[in-house]
Parts: C-alpha cells; sequence; structure tokens
C-alpha cells in the first residue's frame, strides 16, 4: 500500500504527551489520499474518487471489445463509458446508469447466447459477464424471455441494417446483386463471431410448439424477404415470388452449412447456383 500523509493531529498535544495513544496512533497509521498512485494489472485506465471505500474505474476488456466491434462492423454505434458502480461498462448514448447497465446486458446476453445458445446460457452468467446485479436485468427486461427477445430484436435490426446497405452498394442490375448477394455474406461467414442465424438458432433450440419464437423469426425473415422481393420483381417479373422463395432458401441453406463447416466458401457455391437458377430464365 502506497504510504501518503499522517492523520491529522494537533502537535502541540504530541509534543505535551509524547506517548498518548493518539501519538501512538500517528506513528504507525497511513492513510490513502485521492493522490496516491494505485496499480491494478489488467486496469488500463484508473479514476479514484474522493470515497476512501470505493474505487471507481473503466475497464476496457478484450472480450467487450471484440463484442463492441462486432456491432461496429454492422454499422451499429456503441461506445465505452465510465457507469456509477460498474467496472466495465459499454454503452450507446447513456442517459442513467441503468440505461448504460441495459446496454451491457443486450452485449453480454448476445454475445453468449449466440455462441453458447440460448437454453445453455443461464441468468447469472449473463450477469456476471455484464458486470450487473440480477436485479437489474429483471427490472430491464422482466424476465429471460423477455432478455432473449431484446436480444433477438438488437441482433436482427443491426444485420438487416448491415444486409440491405451492402445488397445495394452492389453493382449492377437486379439480377446481378441477386447473384453477388453470397460475396456479401461470403464477408459475414469469414468473421471470427460467425454464428449463424440467431433466429434459425433460436427456433431449432425451442419447443417446436413454441409460436413466440417463430413469430420473431418470421418477423426478421419477412423484412428479408422484401428486400429480394424488391429485386427478384426487376429480374423475373412473371415470377417474382417464387425466384425469391428460391433465393431465401439459398440463403437460409448456405448460413447453416457455412456454420457447420466453418467454412466461408460456401457462399461460393451458393452464389453459382443463383447464377445457374436465373440463366435458366433469360
Amino acid at each position: 500500500m502506497h504510504k501518503t500523509s499522517l492523520p491529522i493531529v494537533n502537535k502541540d498535544f504530541l509534543r505535551k504527551y509524547p506517548n498518548s495513544r493518539q501519538n501512538r496512533t500517528a506513528q504507525f497509521t497511513t492513510v490513502r489520499t485521492a493522490k496516491a498512485p494505485i496499480s491494478a494489472p489488467g486496469v488500463p485506465e484508473v479514476h479514484q474518487k474522493q470515497c476512501p471505500s470505493r474505487l471507481k474505474c473503466t475497464l476496457t476488456s478484450d472480450r467487450q471489445k471484440k463484442q463492441i466491434g462486432r456491432y461496429a462492423q454492422k454499422g451499429f454505434k456503441v461506445s465505452l463509458a465510465e457507469n456509477d458502480a460498474s467496472s466495465a461498462t459499454a454503452t450507446s448514448n447513456p442517459a442513467s446508469g441503468r440505461g448504460a447497465a441495459r446496454e451491457r446486458l443486450l452485449l453480454a446476453a448476445s454475445d453468449l447466447f449466440c455462441k453458447q445458445g440460448i437454453n445453455a446460457t443461464g441468468v447469472d452468467a449473463v450477469i456476471s459477464a455484464a458486470g450487473t446485479a440480477k436485479t437489474t436485468l429483471y427490472k430491464s427486461f422482466g424476465s429471460k424471455e423477455g432478455l432473449v427477445e431484446a436480444v433477438l430484436e438488437r441482433e436482427g435490426e443491426t444485420w438487416r441494417k448491415w444486409f440491405v446497405a451492402e445488397v445495394d452498394a452492389l453493382p449492377g442490375c437486379p439480377a446481378d446483386k441477386l447473384v453477388h448477394l453470397f460475396e456479401v455474406l461470403k464477408k459475414w461467414f469469414a468473421e471470427e463471431h460467425f454464428y449463424g442465424c440467431p433466429f434459425i438458432n433460436a427456433v431449432a433450440e425451442h419447443d417446436k410448439d413454441d409460436d413466440r419464437m417463430r413469430a420473431i423469426a418470421l418477423r426478421h425473415k419477412t423484412v428479408v424477404l422484401d428486400k429480394i422481393r424488391e429485386l427478384a420483381r426487376e429480374a423475373r417479373p412473371e415470377d417474382a415470388e417464387g425466384l425469391t422463395h428460391e433465393m431465401a432458401l439459398l440463403i437460409d441453406g448456405a448460413i447453416v452449412a457455412a456454420l457447420i463447416t466453418r467454412d466461408p466458401n460456401i457462399a461460393d457455391h451458393a452464389r453459382n447456383a443463383a447464377a445457374r437458377i436465373l440463366n435458366n430464365y433469360k
């Protein structure tokens, strides 16, 4: 412990009573002050407040950086910020401590659910990774099921914005975009944190009579289908609906195959199949 200043005592009293208890205490007691340097292995930045009983700090872990990086790659803005009583925070625009804690819960749950599975991940694991209290989770989401739904909505919104923007940026006519959208998927398959489609995974994990998970997945799929349908109407106006679902089947199949094989080149085979489908209708 860093030795700083002695407690404040009356010097005249110490000279008059050199053997007093206060004098003996002053000789052997040190206190930590706000100016004292503090070393904390693994903590890159420490900000000590005036309260000697609690050290507040900002900690950026490698895992948290990866979580945030995964969203940043999809265009979702997430930044690090200091929170009231936590050692690691990640917030998009925290208006309060609870808002920052909610954001950390979403990031932690997203990472764990996608990697380990929803059913294999307990609430304790989520709050431990997020650095929050269990009561915060229930206040923010009501239940684990509420957290799962919030994570899926976040993941879906982030992925769809990224996917649509990437497809729109592809060169060529609508038919070319339908073929080369698999090159967009290939970039996703090659990511370190590619764990497949969270909606396919969620439906596969849950009770097959659970319409709640299916409804969430269908909302996501509907938005993706709408984008494909937009291109299909230009590429094959006489059977746009058929082409839409053919492309969707190739997309879903490529996602599952890439997850199982861990081979991004699966997307190349799906792209070739899409080109053959379109060529047959020219």
